[in-house]
């Protein structure tokens, strides 16, 4: 009966045989027909799939939605919409998170460098920190894409294959770059960037390295001046050509004590030693023998001989 509460479904009057007149944003032959925001309540997308459409343009939410028609919901506390809310990863429902490749976690919270969990002590090579999905915030001293790579005193070069070689610049090639600025020296080489080394217990870089008569250019390896100096610690000198060892030094007759100069045996003189000095005078029958003495002198002495000659054969006794 038109009278019947139930008539047309409630939602309208029956204003003649089998008419109802439609009470607002409902609609269909008895009435039964309503939407919410555009969609049939019945529709399974009606209320964005997360209520039901009770009334006409009134959305009744599933737990964990809100606002006008369902569309809203939050994850631990942050709106979906927030790009922070699943540590920046996808918030699909209610505090359900949907992780990008490399996060893990109920908020994606945690992550990993490389296939290295960001907690590990060997993420980033164990020389930096992971901060996020494959990056890595390396520490002074270490550079690379994981914390790979490090240098000693800045000293990296790049080969033309594009691999980065760094374990034997900074320490001049005489080590190994072990650690940023840290040189493991091979045997016979020390200091911070290996750069000092001995000759016979001296460092190279000491001014009476190889006796003040060369310069040390490895361990126990000294390089003489050319021509003056010879021997493992430049200890031998050349006087004219001939080295102080040599027998024939000095006409055989001296010691070659330093570069072209000889210390002469008594009795000879000269730059080689190669001038006699030995010189016998009789007078009141007594024999005098001259000591060496150098060759200007002999000369003199030479001189004042002939002269006393000559005197005595004018002046006989």
């Amino acid at each position: 009966m038109y009278t019947d509460t139930s008539v047309c479904s409630q939602h309208g009057q029956c204003i003649a045989p089998d008419t109802c007149s439609c009470d607002q944003g409902y609609d269909n032959t008895y009435c039964e027909e309503f939407f919410c925001y555009g969609i049939r309540y019945d529709n399974q997308s009606v209320c964005n799939g997360h209520g039901k459409c009770t009334g006409p343009d009134t959305c009744s939410c599933d737990q964990g939605y809100y606002r006008n028609e369902c569309e809203l919901y939050d994850c631990y506390g942050k709106p979906h919409t927030d790009a922070s809310s699943c540590s920046y990863s996808s918030c699909i429902a209610p505090d359900t998170c949907s992780c990008k490749q490399g996060q893990t976690g109920d908020q994606c919270e945690l992550f990993s460098c490389f296939g290295i969990e960001q907690n590990d002590t060997s993420v980033c090579n164990g020389n930096g920190e992971c901060t996020s999905v494959n990056t890595c915030n390396c520490r002074d001293g270490y550079f690379g894409f994981q914390c790979e790579l490090w240098s000693c005193f800045n000293q990296t070069r790049i080969t033309c294959t594009g691999s980065i070689v760094f374990g034997d610049l900074g320490c001049n090639q005489h080590g190994k770059c072990t650690n940023p600025d840290e040189c493991q020296c091979y045997t016979g080489y020390y200091g911070d960037s290996c750069d000092v080394y001995d000759c016979n217990g001296v460092a190279s870089n000491d001014s009476s390295v190889c006796n003040g008569h060369g310069i040390c250019i490895g361990p126990n390896s000294c390089q003489c001046q050319k021509g003056q100096w010879y021997g493992p610690n430049c200890e031998h000198g050349y006087c004219y050509g001939l080295g102080s060892t040599d027998s024939n030094v000095c006409g055989g007759h001296g010691r070659c004590t330093d570069h072209d100069t000889c210390t002469c045996d008594r009795g000879y003189s000269g730059d080689e030693c190669g001038v006699t000095v030995q010189r016998t005078i009789i007078g009141m029958g007594i024999g005098f023998v001259l000591l060496p003495v150098v060759y200007a002198i002999s000369t003199v002495i030479n001189r004042y001989v002939q002269s006393r000659k000559r005197y005595q054969l004018e002046n006989p006794l």
